[in-house]
């Protein structure tokens, strides 16, 4: 898993971009903040459907997404500072409990949330995998060292 990891200074640039990108959510949600810029869609469908257009819009909603899952997912690929081979294993097991959490989640709004609330869980779910993943990832790890220390 080494060979796929990035080096830990990389974390720096991920807890920026998620920083900025709550900043951004919290601007966008409460302040209503807007960033209107013309866009190329390749499919829209507001008033009517439409392939391959150009139009202005609020792009405030795709930057925050954006922010947050770039450094998510930067994140989950960083290396940390004193990496060892037990962190591999670690690894993949909270990626498993993970995707395990996030199709639970994603099984429960299917069949208990319904209209708008629905669409809603699905932009929560594209977050809610990696989120899972570094929570439990860091816990266990907390959790391995706390192991050792009573030893």
């Amino acid at each position: 898993m080494k060979e796929y990891l990035l080096p830990y200074r990389w974390k720096f640039v991920a807890y920026l971009l998620i920083l900025s990108g709550m900043v951004a959510a919290v601007f966008y949600i409460w302040f209503e903040f807007r960033i209107i810029l013309p866009v190329f869609a390749v499919w829209s469908s507001f008033v009517d459907t439409s392939f391959f257009v150009s139009f202005s819009t609020n792009v405030a909603d795709e930057l925050t997404s954006l922010l947050l899952f770039g450094g998510l997912f930067l994140l989950a690929f960083c290396a940390d500072k004193n990496e060892y081979e037990y962190l591999d294993s670690l690894r993949l097991k909270a990626f498993a409990k993970a995707l395990l959490l996030n199709g639970a989640l994603l099984l429960f709004s299917i069949l208990c949330v319904y209209g708008s609330g629905f669409l809603a869980f699905l932009v929560i779910n594209v977050f809610s995998l990696l989120i899972f993943y570094h929570l439990l990832f860091y816990l266990q790890k907390r959790n391995e060292r706390y192991d050792h220390q009573k030893e």
